[in-house]
């Protein structure tokens, strides 16, 4: 009975990977990894050199034919985008000049009336250098992006302004291309969101992130390793940019393709092939966590009715005794 269930898991998986369907023409993308060390991400002497590390890396990239989307990791600009002169002619001088739409992650603000607002965001602009659309980070770190209780522990942290959560799954497209879904960070790590922008429409993944954080432990091997969960989960292919690692394209079926060495500076072109609109949508993305709450439930009560027995055979026996 122990073995059962390991291997009608193999059976399934081994039957998903030999019978594959057939997916959508793919779509090329180059993935700049500019490795700009966590102790200089934030030093505002190192601002010309990130920029100029970008502007290289995207010219070179931009030159190579048949490129559907350029993407930058996690926060790459040293500052925001909609309030920056200097990083703002960079993308529009990248996108003009090379004619590809550009992902770039960046810090934002919103001004109200009740004060600024700031997110973590992905920016999408197009070949005009325009913006096209942009996703919030949705599940923000404690203590790293927001502190919680900040009445209380404000005081204990380096934090002095809090960022907000976006308000949900942004699909995002480039021209005649299926749309995507943006992960941030560790959003990848978390299956219901990849569940959310799947059922939303999305028909690819990419995750931008700054892993400089983990350097150089192994802990940048072990968020890759929670990506594979969400292609798997949902049948569809990820593409990750990282800032110094693990930059890398994971197929709808697990498998990484990865070019670049971690803490590396360069870039690779990779080819990804979105999940078809036609095929349909997984058990997981149907209907979530519903398995695992019922083994969890099913297992609580059985404990339950077996301690329940327990006692009642020990209050049995010693009313005879």
């Amino acid at each position: 009975l122990g073995i059962l269930p390991l291997a009608l898991s193999m059976a399934y998986g081994m039957n998903a990977l030999f019978n594959r369907p057939d997916f959508d023409e793919p779509i090329t993308l180059a993935l700049v990894q500019p490795n700009i060390p966590q102790t200089e991400k934030w030093d505002a002497q190192k601002d010309r050199e990130i920029r100029a590390t970008l502007r290289e890396l995207t010219d070179a990239a931009s030159r190579i034919d048949g490129i559907d989307l350029i993407a930058w990791p996690e926060t790459a600009v040293p500052d925001f985008v909609r309030t920056s002169r200097d990083s703002y002619d960079l993308i529009r001088q990248l996108t003009q000049a090379g004619g590809t739409p550009l992902l770039v992650g960046t810090m934002d603000v919103a001004f109200l009336e009740s004060g600024r607002i700031y997110y973590n965001s992905s920016m999408l602009f197009g070949p005009d250098g325009n913006e096209m659309a942009k996703y919030d980070k949705q599940h923000l770190v404690p203590f790293g992006e927001y502190v919680p209780f900040a009445g209380l522990l404000r005081k204990f942290t380096p934090l002095d302004i809090d960022f907000s959560h976006g308000d949900g799954n942004t699909l995002l497209s480039v021209p005649g291309r299926p749309p995507f879904a943006v992960l941030i960070c560790f959003e990848d790590t978390v299956a219901p969101l990849s569940v959310n922008a799947v059922r939303a429409g999305a028909r690819w993944l990419i995750n931008q992130t700054n892993d400089a954080w983990f350097d150089p432990s192994a802990q940048s091997e072990q968020h890759l390793a929670h990506a594979v969960f969400r292609c798997v989960e949902n049948r569809v292919p990820m593409a990750r940019c990282c800032n110094t690692g693990v930059t890398s394209i994971i197929d709808a079926f697990g498998f990484i393709r990865r070019n670049l060495d971690v803490r590396t500076k360069g870039f690779t072109i990779g080819e990804l092939h979105p999940r078809p609109k036609n095929i349909e949508a997984t058990f997981y993305t149907r209907h979530g966590s519903a398995f695992g709450k019922v083994a969890v439930i099913a297992g609580a009560t059985a404990l339950f009715v077996l301690r329940s027995r327990n006692r009642k055979t020990k209050r049995t026996g010693s009313e005879n005794g």
